[in-house]
């Protein structure tokens, strides 16, 4: 999945639908680590509790940007 799709999931769906279909997009790019930095992602991937921390703070941060660039968009329409 790529991030224009991701951004169209986040436009046209709720925040819950759209944490459903993070896991698997925050698997792809957990996966891309294995390429660049293969001790970090053995600690991610060996490490449960810390995946699903990360997991949770990336997908929370995705929308806090969204957010701020949503209302940035707003106040040059008004």
């Amino acid at each position: 999945m790529d991030n224009n799709n991701f951004i169209e999931r986040i436009e046209s769906n709720s925040k819950e639908n759209v944490r459903a279909v993070f896991n698997r997009y925050f698997e792809e790019e957990i996966s891309k680590l294995l390429n660049n930095d293969v001790r970090l992602y053995k600690r991610i991937v060996d490490n449960d509790k810390l995946k699903r921390k990360l997991e949770s703070a990336l997908f929370d941060l995705i929308y806090q940007e969204y957010d701020k660039i949503k209302k940035k968009g707003l106040e040059n329409v008004k």
